[in-house]
């Protein structure tokens, strides 16, 4: 019974290991447009660097995990952590018959922490995706991606929290090696 249970555990991690699609780094840049009661705030845009990992469902859809770093978050010389869920759909052939360029589209709720002497910043950012994977070996690809939103934001310290909201852009560039 012993090495029945080890062998189904063996063979179900390697089940599950073998589903996962792909793995890579990703680059991005969030461009934010934030108002706090009606007026517009002058926040800069951010660039990121993360790792993502992307577990296939089936041969259409699969669910993207993604961590970001962001070294100075809007413009605030804050030290930002982020990353995002997302869901995907691919729409192979729209392209090319060969496979080597697919579009997908999906949606995701990303999120981004920074925090700096007692004054913390959170958003939430649910997206709209939108993009294209180009394979230049059956493994090795890279796509390109735009993502949208409206963002919704707090900054709290010293007792009190302010929240304010707005529209984002969000262009991503990303190299994925593909595991299976």
């Amino acid at each position: 019974m012993k090495k029945a249970f080890i062998a189904a555990l063996t063979l179900s991690t390697a089940l599950s290991t073998a589903s996962a699609d792909s793995f890579g780094i990703r680059a991005g840049y969030l461009q934010p447009w934030y108002t706090y009661q009606g007026e517009a705030m002058n926040l800069d845009g951010s660039f990121s660097v993360g790792l993502q990992y992307t577990y296939s469902l089936d041969a259409l859809s699969s669910v993207r995990a993604a961590l970001d770093l962001t070294p100075n978050l809007h413009g605030l010389d804050l030290m930002g952590f982020g990353g995002e869920l997302a869901y995907l759909v691919k729409f192979p052939g729209a392209v090319s018959t060969y496979n080597d360029i697919n579009l997908y589209a999906g949606a995701g709720l990303g999120a981004q922490f920074a925090t700096d002497s007692g004054a913390n910043l959170m958003a939430f950012n649910p997206t709209l995706i939108g993009g294209m994977n180009f394979y230049a070996t059956p493994e090795l690809g890279m796509y390109l991606e735009v993502g949208a939103g409206y963002s919704f934001m707090t900054v709290s310290g010293n007792g009190s929290s302010t929240t304010f909201g707005g529209l984002f852009a969000q262009p991503r560039l990303g190299l994925t090696y593909t595991l299976r």
